[in-house]
């Protein structure tokens, strides 16, 4: 556990000046990247409260069989918002590896090391978010199918009452 790592010179000569620059971007990328994430993550716990909330005044509503419908549609929309607060894992780069690539190599070795890592849990966060995506448009158009489906059979309700 002591032992250092050793990286290897980057391929491309990097001036220390310009790899602090690009580690800049990098992190700022990757923070634009965690705040859509949790952007993503506050939406889907909004979608899976007002899926349940409507989904039990739907229930409350009629005792027609064709409000089930909608709130089947409530109920994809609550479990969809829950898929997609499943946590999404990187790869990020363990704080006590930094600590062993910094003992025997350069600053510009360890800054690249540092760089590498970051791109990497960058890129292992993109086919998660993608998923995530998904789940949330699915969400979003089963929650907007139901409500639609319940204000139209409220409709269809006062219409044939009379």
């Amino acid at each position: 556990m002591g032992d250092s790592i050793v990286v290897a010179e980057p391929e491309v000569k990097y001036f220390e000046s310009t790899l602090d620059v690009a580690i800049e971007e990098i992190r700022r990328l990757r923070g634009v990247q965690s705040s859509i994430i949790t952007s993503m993550y506050s939406r889907a716990s909004v979608l899976v409260g007002a899926s349940g909330v409507a989904a039990t005044l739907t229930a409350n509503s009629d005792d027609s069989i064709w409000f089930l419908l909608p709130i089947a549609g409530f109920i994809i929309a609550a479990l969809a918002g829950a898929r997609v607060m499943f946590p999404a894992t990187g790869m990020a780069m363990e704080p006590e590896r930094v600590l062993h690539t910094a003992r025997g190599n350069s600053a510009v070795q360890l800054k690249h090391a540092i760089a590498t890592g970051i791109v990497a849990d960058y890129k292992s966060q993109k086919v998660p978010l993608r998923v995530q995506r998904f789940w949330s448009i699915v969400g979003l158009i089963s929650f907007v199918f139901a409500a639609t489906s319940v204000a139209g059979l409220q409709i269809v309700n006062f219409f044939t009452t009379f």
